[in-house]
C-alpha cells in the first residue's frame, strides 16, 4: 500500500480552487494556490509526497540512481525509472525529483488530489511535470486532464509519457550504464580522440578501432558515453550495435 508522508484531510486543505502541495526537507508541508505566482515558485529541493505505490502489473519498485542529481532517487516502476533516464540524458534538466508534488482538486472535482511522477526544472527556468503510465484509461484520462489545466494555469509543461519503441527503450537501458562521469575520468584524452575521429560516419567497431587500435574494447565504454551526452550521433530509433553507424552530431539523437 502506498503511505503517504503527511495525512492529508481533504476538507481542510480544499477549497474552490486547485492547490499545489510540497513537502520540504524539513518535513513542513506547503499549500499554494496554481496560479501564475507559482511558475517560479517552487524550492529546489522536494521532500516526496508518497512512498511505495507501484503500479498495477508494473516491474517493482526501486531506487534509480540519477546522474543528474548524483544520487538514488525511488521510482515506482520500470516505465516511471525509463522517463528518469531521459530525464539524465537530457542536458537542459538541472534537477529533478519524484512524487515530489501533489495537486488537491476542488472539493466538487470528481477526484481528490493527484501525485505527479517527476518534477523536471530546466536551465533556463521553465518546469516540466510528467506522469509515466502504459495504459490511459478512463480515471487516469481525466485525472490527466485536471492535472493538464492546472499546469497551464501556473505556465508549467505536463506530458504523459507512455514508453519508447522496444528499440529506442533497449538503447537508453544499455547505453546508461556508460553515461557516467567516471566512466572517463582519467581518459579524457581518449574522449577528446573518440569525437575528433568522426568525421565521417563509420561503425562503433571501426571508431574504437581506429582510436585505441591495441585494445579496441577499451574504447568502447567512452564511445557510449559520447553517444550518450550527444558528442556523437547515432539513429536512436535501431538497436546500437557495433556495427551502427556514428556521426557528427549537430544534435542530439532524438528518441
Amino acid at each position: 500500500m502506498a503511505t503517504y508522508v503527511v495525512a492529508r484531510t481533504r476538507s481542510l486543505t480544499a477549497r474552490n480552487f486547485t492547490q499545489v502541495v510540497w513537502t520540504d526537507l524539513a518535513g513542513v508541508d506547503h499549500y499554494r494556490r496554481a496560479d501564475h505566482r507559482l511558475r517560479t515558485g517552487l524550492p529546489t529541493e522536494l521532500g516526496m509526497r508518497r512512498i511505495g505505490y507501484q503500479h498495477d502489473g508494473g516491474p517493482l519498485h526501486r531506487e534509480h540512481y540519477s546522474s543528474t542529481m548524483g544520487r538514488h532517487l525511488w521510482c515506482e516502476s520500470g516505465l516511471e525509472e525509463l522517463a528518469m533516464l531521459l530525464a539524465d540524458r537530457n542536458p537542459s534538466v538541472e534537477t529533478y525529483a519524484c512524487q515530489a508534488l501533489e495537486f488537491v482538486w476542488p472539493l466538487n472535482s470528481a477526484h481528490t488530489s493527484h501525485v505527479v511522477d517527476l518534477v523536471c526544472r530546466h536551465s533556463d527556468g521553465s518546469v516540466d511535470l510528467v506522469d509515466s503510465h502504459p495504459k490511459i484509461d478512463e480515471k487516469f484520462r481525466s485525472q490527466a486532464v485536471l492535472t493538464q489545466a492546472a499546469c497551464e494555469m501556473i505556465g508549467w509543461n505536463y506530458h504523459v509519457f507512455t514508453g519508447l519503441s522496444h528499440d529506442a527503450e533497449r538503447n537508453v537501458r544499455w547505453l546508461a550504464a556508460d553515461r557516467h562521469w567516471w566512466i572517463v575520468a582519467g581518459r579524457e584524452a581518449l574522449l577528446e580522440r573518440i569525437v575528433s575521429a568522426v568525421t565521417e560516419p563509420m561503425s562503433i567497431e571501426r571508431l574504437c578501432a581506429l582510436v585505441c587500435p591495441d585494445a579496441p574494447g577499451c574504447a568502447r565504454p567512452l564511445v557510449h558515453f559520447a553517444i550518450w551526452h550527444g558528442l556523437v550521433q547515432v539513429d536512436w530509433s535501431r538497436l546500437v550495435r557495433r556495427q551502427t553507424m556514428v556521426g557528427t552530431a549537430a544534435r542530439l539523437g532524438d528518441i
